[in-house]
């Protein structure tokens, strides 16, 4: 999380190297105002933008942050995300 008002751009980099060594299907980053979800794709490709979003309008962005965020569903991609990483990484 960067200082409130910086934009969650400003925290990209180091979400995403974070999510490079959890192998994490997903990654937020806010500024306390205004946040992203993104999909991590595992580093060889950009990841995808999945929600965007301003504190004041949370109520109205849940349900699609609860179906991406819950931790079963984090869970089931993450587990996902780790098998397509290993096979792409299998000798051909």
């Amino acid at each position: 999380m960067q200082g409130r008002g910086e934009g969650p751009d400003a925290g990209l980099g180091q979400a995403r190297s974070y999510a490079f060594w959890l192998k994490s299907a997903c990654y937020l980053v806010t500024d306390g105002d205004y946040f992203t979800v993104w999909n991590y794709q595992g580093g060889a490709v950009p990841d995808v933008r999945v929600i965007e979003a301003r504190r004041a309008a949370l109520d109205e962005s849940f349900d699609d942050l609860y179906a991406v965020l819950n931790p079963k569903a984090a869970l089931a991609a993450r587990r996902h995300k780790i098998e397509l990483l290993a096979g792409s990484q299998r000798p051909g």
